[in-house]
């Protein structure tokens, strides 16, 4: 979780650009309200809801399960 969404974007040595990798499903980065409504967009455009995570960033995560429960 960030507050610094481009400049964690920059981050990961992919070779694309930080807009581009904000919008692979690859990857989580921002708030909880910027993941959460990451997730919600990548369930309609791709159709899949389930994601799978490192086990060291689960209670990191546990905010956008509860937000997202039900939904």
């Amino acid at each position: 979780m960030t507050e610094q969404r481009y400049t964690s974007a920059l981050a990961p040595s992919t070779g694309f650009e930080p807009r581009d990798v904000l919008e692979m499903p690859h990857f989580l980065i921002g708030t909880i309200q910027q993941i959460e409504a990451d997730l919600k967009l990548r369930r309609e455009r791709y159709g899949f809801s389930d994601v799978i995570i490192p086990g060291n960033t689960a209670e990191q995560l546990a905010p956008v399960v509860e937000r997202l429960a039900g939904n």
